[in-house]
This record gives C-alpha cells, structure tokens and sequence, in this order.
C-alpha cells in the first residue's frame, strides 16, 4: 500500500477536527438556549453512562487496530486475516458490553428517569463497533475520513435546525447525534470493502488477548478520570450543574481536539518505524510533534483564559455565566492533557510500554475519584473542575519522570520560550483590545484574528526553528526565498556586476596561447550567469592565466545554450570542456588535469568576486614551495582521541607562513595544484561517485595524503566578503558540515583505500607529522592576550578575529572578546562561529558599560585566569598587518620595558596616522595642560546645555559654506571649513606620549601594577588622556613605536548604534563633558599638594 503524505494526512486531520470544532460551535449555542442547561446536562449525563460501555465493547481495540494495522498495511492478505480476527473480538465484546448495560439501566432505580434516552443512546455501541474506524486510522485514509466526517456534521446541523424547537425537544437532541454516528459507521462498513473482506471467524485469543487488555486497561482507566466527574456530578449533584460543567468542559475540549489533532495522524506512522527500528525516524517526528503540541496549547491556553467571558455568553448565553470561573480553572487541561497524552500515545504505546500508561492512568483515575467524592458536595461543578485537573497534572508529572529515558526536553527549550514570549505578545495585544471594544462578539472575533496574527509574525521574526521547518517546504517559504531573500538591492548589484563583467570582456586581450598556468572551473545552470562573472574576474587579474577552462555537463545544458557573455568570452579564449556526465564539483579539476597534465592549474568557484592579486600571490608562493598545494583559504583538521575529529570542529584559520599536510584546502577561495604532485587513483570516477559525490576538496585532500603533498595558506583578501549576489544555495554546504556528510564522506574513502593509506592511526601520522613546525616551541614560550570590545557589528568583529588567528595562530594566544550588550544577534553569530576554538572566550556584560568598564572586564579576566606577559586591549575595528607582530612587541620590550606601547595606526578612509594621539595641537602629543582641559570642559557644558541651538547653527554654517554663500552676511564664520591634513607616521619612538585608544599593548609591568587598564569612571571619550595622566603618575613607561602596524577602520559600532547624527553628535557631547570632569577631578586630585 502506497505511503501516505503525512502533511497531508496531518492537513486533512486537522481540517477534520476544525469541521468538528465548527459544528458545535453552530450547534451548542443553539441548543443551549433552546434546552437549558437541565436539557443538557440530561443529554451528556446519558452519553457519559452510554460511553462506558462503549468503551467495554471497544475494550481496547481501537489503539490496539490502529497500530497493528499500520504494521500491516503492505500485507494485504495478513491485513484481511488480522481485521477480521478484531473485528470478531469486537462483536463478542459489544455483546458482553449490552448485557452488562441492559443490568444496570434496569437494575438502578436513579436511570429509571433517563431510560428511554439511554436505550436510544445504546445504538451507537452497536455501530461504533460495525464501523471499525481504527482501520482507516491504521492505513491513514485520512481523505475519506474527511469527507464522510464534514457530509455527516452538515447533515446533523440541517437536522437539529429542522427538529429541535422547544426546551422539551431533548429526545430529538440526542437523536441527531445519534443519526450521525450511524451513518458515519455504516458508510465506513461499505467503503471499508475497497481495502479488505471482512468476516466473521474464529478469532486468534491468545495473540490479540494480551495488547487488547492492556490498552483496554489504558481506556477503562482513562475513561474514569475523563467521564467520571461528568457521571459523579450527576450523581451528587444535579442536572444543572452538569450542564455547567458540560458548557466549561466542551469549550476547553473543542480547543484540545484541535491541538492533539495531529497526534491520531502521526500514531500509526510511530507504529511503522518503532515496528521497522527505524529509530532516527521515529525520534526527529516526536521531536516535531511535541514542538506542534508546545506552539499551539501554549497560546490556547492563555487565549481562551482572557476570552473566556466573551466565548461564554456567546455560545452558551447569559444562562451559563455560572460556568465562566469552572472554565477559566480548567484552562490549564489543554497544555497537560496535550503533553500527557503526546507521551501516552506518541511514545510509550507505539514502543509497547503502555504498563507505563496504565499506571500513570490509574493515578489518575484514583485522584479523580476521591477528590470528586470530597470536593463535588461542597463546590459542585467547581470541586469537579478541581479534581480533574489535579488528577491530569498527577498523570503529566508520572508520565514524565518515566518518559525521560525516550525523550529529553532541552532540546526545545528555545522553542518553549520563543512560545512564551510570543504568546505574552499575544496577550497583551488581546487584553487591550478587549478594553477598548465593547461587542462581546465583535470583540471576540477581532481579539482571536489579531492574536493569531501577533503570535505567528512573533514566531517569524524569532525565526523559530519549527515553524520555518513546517514552512520550509510550501510555496510560500519559496516566495519567501525568492522574493525576500534575494532581495531587490541584490539584483540590482547583481545586474551592476553583470554589466562591469561585459565592460572588462570587451576591453580584454585574447588569451589561449599555451597551456602553461590554466584557471579553471565548473557551473550548473542557476548559476551559470554567475561563472560568466568570475571568469570576467579572471581576465581582469594583474597576472593574466594562459587559459582558462569551464567544465560543462552535457545533462545539464542538454542544447549548450549559454549566456551572451559566456559566448563573449569564448571568443576571448575561454575553453568549455563538455561532459556526457555529471561529477558535480569534481568537473573542476577531474578533466582539465586530464587533458593538460603539465599545467599549473588554478581552481576556482563559479560564486565568488576574485582579487585582481589572486594569480600573482598564490603564484609568488608556488615559486617558493614548487611542490606545494597553495590556497588561500583552508581548513586544519583537528584530532579526538588518536582519531581524525569530525569535519565541523575543524578549525577555519590555520597559519599562513608554513605548509602543512595539517592542512585541507578549500576550493572557494582559489587553489593552485603543480603538474603530476596527486596520486593517479584521483580520477578513478566509480569511486569518487560512490564514496565521495558531494566533497570535492575532501577527495582531493585525500589524494594529497597519498602522495603526501602539503598545502600553503596565502592570504588575499577576504573571500567571504566577495560573494556574488543572488548566487547562493547553500544547501550542499550545509549537508555537508552540519548534518555530517562530510564525515561520512571521509569515512568512505578511508575504508577504501586503507590498503594505501594504512590506518587511521597510520593517516594521523602523516598529517599530523609536522606539527611541531606549524607550531614551534620557541613562538609559545610567551603568553599573549587579546581583549576586543564587541558592539553590535558582527562583520567587523569577525574580521577582526579571523585576522588575529590568521597571523598569531602559532603563538600561544587567548582572545577575550567582550560584548557590551548588543540588542541584536551579533554575539550568538560569534559564539556559533567560533564555537570550536577553546581559546576564544566570549563575555556578555548586562548592561552597555562603555569603553573604560568594557575592556577592563577582559582585562581582568585574563589578569585573573591566565599568566600573559602581554595584553592587547583593541576595538573590534582594528586589524593587524604583520605575522611577526607578536615577535616585534616581545622584542621592543626587551630593549625599552614599556609599561604600554602603541602602534603606527593607520586610518584608510581618511588617509591619517593616529599615533600618537592629537587633535587640537602638537602640545597634546606630551599630554594635554589643565588650561586645555578646563576651556574645553566649559565648551561642552555650554554646548551640552543647548545641543540643538548649536546643532542648528553648525547645520546652517555648512550649508552656507555649501550651498547658500549669500548667508554669510547673517551668520558670522568663524571656523571656515578646512581640508583634513593627511599626517605623517613619526618614523621615530617616543616616550610617555598619548596614545590612540584603538590598541593599548600592555606588558607585565603594567599588568602587575594596575587591577583595572582604564578608569572606570568614564563610559566613553578622553580616555586616552586619563589614561596617560595615572601613568604618569604611577612611573609607567608608555611607548610609541613604528614598527608594529595596525589599520583602523574608526567608529564602525558606533555608526551602526546611532544611524541619526543628531543623536551620535549628542552622545558623544554628553560623555566627552563626563570624561573631562573626570581628568580635572583626577588632576586636581594628584596635584593637590
């Protein structure tokens, strides 16, 4: 039998169900206020009788039919032999189930006044049983089921509209309900003839006795606990008070069908994989169906507690007002019964442990019962709403202790407060509407489509893992990713590039002449407009290649149809190679290095902006290590316990000044392969098909170990920072990292070809054989720290860290990268990044404590936790230039003993060296004069005083200067704009100057001196002259030097914090006024005597 789509079985379930919500709802506010609540208290107390000894002719065939049939749907002659057994059990049972019935309504004088209505409501146990409804569960013909479901309901509501007229039509009531049920069954006995022929035999006891008593056990004790408080209220109370309970029950159980809709269609699929051992299957959908249960019984819940009211008069009338306060008690039922009921049926029926069940149950039933018996005579309907939802917490907490084992709750605990967070959203928006409009149904309608709105874009804003993975699949996910994604900026720069492309193919020499260096590359047809953009990227180098190859498969572009510009740059001299196959990645390498075995071939990717310098740096570096892989990007694999470690905490920087056969390069960023360094088994394509199809730089690294070739890491650029717009699908790239292909990969071709490469112990000594001189000794004998302050800008911090790693990987180092409360995603960005380097260490602060606090919490914590003999304070916009960076500090040292040195700081966008540090005039360079000082504290107060005064006035002398030249009558210029002066770096150093704040490095001195590196009374500005002022005074050395290089790319995070000027401008007001009554304070302090 064909698998059924479980969305869409889910999708028609869940319509179903909301059919079966409607239906009520058009009913029972009807029928409410046509019968009173003693008229429905009348109904339900009988159903509530009728419905145990349905559940005995049942017995527990219903969960038990389900689940097997589902094992047996593929076995059409076993499917025919079991349904027939079971459906012969059933008829026995439902005999037994009306003699026991037939004692009890004559035999108890309290059922003489119901009698007629209960022996009506006795049919229904006859064809509830002939309708075998756990078959159509079982084969998940969940269509039909839909369709029999909503043509029954239109039929039962024509009716009731038809017959039931007065208060004393109560027979009829009962009727209708009765009509539906039949009919629906006896539809279900004729179409059931499609699937099977059933018939009456001799069933099979003692393999079906024991599943059938133990969920009949489930269903008997469940019963108690879910009809009992309705029969014991009855009993003990009277028929109005059971239709207020009904009323406060049946809304609560109308939203918890709806909730646990999707569990009746995910437990047969349960069924089959725990039955398979298909273990991983059955985990990731309990996953999704407890995610399904948390996203909708939280906000219900809550929902229905602030709407209760309105929901009550409106479907019930002014006459259940009473029931308001037992519903809004029972509110809670639907997030338990929703959880207890998932760890029932989803993971301890299906996996044969309902002993599990049956005694949470009976807790249940045993709480429910006695706490009925004390509480309904003293609070009647609220005393049962009490007892049933301590019982069903009772029953929760059991379940759950006992489910641990199968289940674990951590992994949603994003999800569970993304839910909250939503729904306290949700409630907020309900509850002030709810004040301003006064129409309970108006109110009411409004109030459930504007919380459904706010919580749903809640959850998309919050990105929340199972509602994009419920969407991911829909065509509005793929409008999404069309329209939103690749947003509109992005095709425009696309186009741009598109158009700069056809400009540098039209000005470009043809090449073609030899075949001595070759670029080559492959493409697919989404991106093949793409590779027409690289390989333009390619012509435009400083070093043009020979030749320059795209690899095509014939599958792919089935009539070589390709883009004007690629035919352009054919007629430049682009070679495309075809295929009558298709190698993905692989066409890269596997038959340019074929054809021209000679050649130095360059790969490179076909999504990627390539540096004009690309050729000519990695061509530089192969002149140096002829024998040698150059890339420049690379990935250094990691070891785990005398094992290879898996792909995805394989490290992203490795250094840059050495090769290594610890070393995997990656295509993206451009590789270099000399002529014949790889083995021959590279091009063996059975192979690469069947162990490595998707993992192109894994093959080839493998192929390197043969041959034991190492790799060179050459920087140029940043490659990530290049990307093609409106090029991306990282799907390969996520398969291949994140959910282990790669390691998979890896394992094949190591099975393989363990004969050549030996074993894993074996290929460990090769990669790792010179280890110690990637990382020599002498380069970790000192201890350097690095404190970077994070605000908001993830980019900058990223690069600002991959370049510290890049250069210094070899030295022992200890990043610190302290982040001072960004309200955006930038520090989880970070920490999911670099989660693999155990020396990055990540601090949030609580609050934004400014420059000072911010970096003396890095301080401190490698003062206190690490033995530095450096520690380099820098922003997250500063980037080192020079590998031997580390070696140039520990040597001026040695000569100088500095307490703090500063670097050459150079500013690219405006052309100036910042070090050492001034402004206002050359005087600062030794520290600014107290006169200094005061004079510019008193501007600042003024200015402070009345920002927008000189706001306005600084606006209008600029727009003068620019635009109106005839205003300078009326505002006097007294600083006319100037050119900014591009300094010169002093090529000289010198002692106890100020120094630029963007890169403080301190020594040993300065670390045993001070617990803190800057004032923390300052949040941000001047510290550079406090801090020059305490060393002064406490006979710290503070030296600027040339030698080290440092670029600064100035205010990145606080651009970002303050897109409006105006509130940039004000802020650095307001703390550059604090900072400067902080020197004076200070001066005044050291000089008081």
């Amino acid at each position: 039998m064909k698998q059924k789509s479980l969305k869409l079985n889910a999708a028609l379930n869940v319509l179903r169900t909301i059919m079966s919500l409607i239906f009520p709802i058009i009913t029972f506010p009807y029928a409410s206020r046509i019968l009173l609540p003693e008229g429905i208290g009348k109904v339900n107390f009988v159903n509530s009788i009728v419905s145990y000894f349905s559940m005995l002719a049942m017995l527990g065939i219903g969960t038990y039919g389900t689940r097997e049939a589902a094992k047996l749907r593929n076995d059409k002659e076993g499917l025919n032999q079991f349904c027939s057994e079971v459906f012969t059990i059933n008829l026995l049972s439902t005999i037994v189930a009306y003699v026991f019935f037939f004692i009890i309504s004559f035999c108890i004088p309290f059922l003489r006044n119901y009698r007629t209505l209960l022996l009506l409501a006795s049919i229904t146990i006859l064809f509830t049983t002939i309708g075998i409804g756990w078959f159509y569960g079982g084969i998940e013909e969940y269509a039909y089921i839909t369709i029999r479901t909503v043509l029954f309901q239109i039929i039962s509501i024509a009716l009731l509209f038809i017959f039931v007229k007065t208060e004393k039509d109560v027979v009829y009531y009962l009727l209708i309900g009765i009509v539906s049920s039949v009919g629906s069954n006896l539809l279900n006995l004729i179409h059931a003839r499609k699937f099977i022929k059933l018939s009456i035999t001799k069933p099979n006891i003692s393999k079906h006795f024991k599943p059938i008593c133990l969920l009949f056990g489930i269903t008997v004790i469940s019963s108690i606990y879910n009809m009992l408080d309705t029969t014991m209220l009855g009993f003990l109370s009277n028929d109005d008070q059971v239709g207020f309970y009904t009323a406060a029950t049946k809304i609560n159980k109308m939203v918890l069908m709806l909730v646990t809709s999707v569990s009746a269609v995910i437990f047969p699929r349960l069924s089959y994989y725990a039955n398979n051992n298909e273990t991983k299957e059955f985990n990731n959908l309990v996953s999704k169906s407890f995610s399904f249960l948390l996203c909708i019984s939280i906000p219900a819940t809550i929902g229905l507690n602030l709407l209760s009211n309105q929901i009550m008069l409106l479907f019930s009338g002014e006459n259940f007002i009473p029931a308001i306060p037992v519903m809004k008690l029972m509110n809670p039922i639907i997030i338990i019964i929703s959880i207890s009921s998932f760890i029932g049926s989803q993971i301890f029926i299906p996996l044969k442990k309902e002993k599990t069940t049956i005694r949470a149950v009976s807790l249940g039933a045993a709480i429910n019962f006695i706490l009925n018996l004390i509480l309904i005579r003293k609070y009647n309907a609220y005393g049962a709403a009490i007892a049933t939802l301590t019982a069903e917490s009772a029953v929760l907490i059991h379940q759950f202790i006992f489910a641990r084992q199968y289940f674990s709750i951590k992994k949603e605990i994003k999800n569970i407060l993304q839910y909250c967070f939503a729904t306290a959203l949700m409630a907020l928006a309900v509850k002030g509407l709810l004040l301003l409009i006064q129409s309970t149904t108006l109110g009411l309608i409004i109030s459930i489509i504007t919380g459904v709105i706010v919580y749903a874009g809640t959850l998309l804003l919050l990105r929340n893992t199972f509602i994009i993975s419920i969407l991911k699949n829909s065509k509005i996910y793929s409008f999404y990713k069309k329209y939103h994604k690749n947003t509109l900026n992005e095709k425009k720069a696309f186009r741009k590039l598109y158009r700069e492309a056809n400009k540098i193919i039209n000005n470009s020499q043809k090449i073609g002449n030899n075949n001595s260096l070759i670029v080559s590359l492959t493409s697919y047809p989404e991106r093949i407009k793409s590779a027409a953009i690289v390989i333009a990227s390619i012509f435009n180098q400083s070093v043009k290649p020979d030749k320059i190859v795209l690899t095509l498969s014939s599958l792919q572009f089935p009539k070589h149809k390709l883009p004007k510009l690629i035919k352009k740059e054919i007629k430049k001299g682009l070679e495309i190679i075809w295929t009558d196959d298709d190698l993905r990645s692989h066409k890269k390498y596997f038959y340019v290095m074929q054809q021209y075995p000679q050649s130095i071939i360059i790969t490179v990717d076909d999504d990627n902006l390539y540096d004009k310098t690309l050729i000519e740096t990695i061509l530089n570096a192969h002149k140096a290590f002829p024998d040698t892989v150059i890339c420049t990007y690379a990935h250094e694999i990691k070891e785990n316990e005398n094992s290879i470690a898996p792909y995805s905490t394989w490290t992203e920087e490795v250094p840059v000044n050495i090769p290594s056969t610890m070393f995997t390069a990656i295509g993206v960023g451009g590789v270099l392969y000399p002529p014949e360094i790889m083995n021959p088994l590279l091009f063996n394509k059975q192979d690469i098909i069947e162990l490595c199809p998707f993992a192109d730089d894994l093959w080839l690294k493998t192929m390197q170990l043969l041959a034991q070739t190492p790799v060179k890491v050459v920087k140029v650029g940043d490659f990530s920072q290049n990307v093609i717009p409106c090029s991306q699908n990282n799907s390969l790239y996520v398969s291949n990292l994140y959910e282990g292909r790669n390691d998979e990969q890896l394992k094949n071709i190591m099975n393989k070809y363990n004969d050549f490469i030996g074993n894993e112990a074996s290929i460990l000594n090769i990669i790792f054989n010179d280890k110690d001189l990637v990382y020599p000794a002498e380069k970790r004998m000192k201890k350097y720290g690095f404190v970077i302050l994070h605000y908001l800008s993830f980019e900058m911090t990223d690069i600002c860290i991959k370049r510290i790693l890049n250069l210094f990987l070899q030295y022992d180092i200890e990043i610190v990268c302290v982040d001072n409360n960004s309200n955006n995603d930038s520090l989880q960005r970070l920490k999911q990044k670099y989660d693999t380097y155990s020396n990055i260490t990540f601090i949030k602060n609580e609050e934004n404590l400014g420059f000072a606090r911010g970096n003396n919490a890095g301080y401190t914590y490698l003062k206190n936790n690490f033995n530095c003999d450096y520690i380099l304070v820098i922003n997250n916009d500063l980037l080192f230039l020079d590998s031997d960076t580390l070696d140039k500090i520990d040597m001026i040292y040695n000569k100088s003993h500095f307490g703090v040195l500063g670097p050459d700081i150079y500013n690219p966008k405006a052309g100036t060296h910042q070090n050492p540090a001034y402004y206002y005039n050359v005087a600062r360079l030794y520290g600014r004069t107290i006169e200094d000082v005061v004079k510019r504290n008193k501007e600042l107060k003024t200015q402070n005083d009345n920002f927008l005064y000189f706001t306005i006035k600084d606006k209008l002398l600029k727009m003068r200067h620019k635009y109106f030249f005839w205003l300078r009558k009326f505002i006097p210029n007294k600083n006319p704009p100037q050119e900014d002066k591009k300094l010169e770096s002093f090529d000289n150093e010198l002692e106890n100057v100020v120094l630029h704040g963007a890169c403080y490095i301190f020594s040993k001195d300065f670390i045993k001196k001070r617990e803190l590196a800057f004032n923390p009374e300052t949040f941000l500005y001047f510290e550079e002259d406090i801090l020059h002022l305490e060393c002064k005074h406490q006979n710290i050395k503070m030296l600027y030097s040339p030698l080290i290089k440092v670029e600064h790319l100035e205010d990145v995070s606080t651009n970002i914090a303050f897109r409006r000027k105006y509130k940039r401008e004000k802020m650095i007001t307001k703390n550059l006024l604090h900072s400067t009554n902080v020197f004076i304070k200070l001066y005044n302090e050291y000089n008081k005597d």
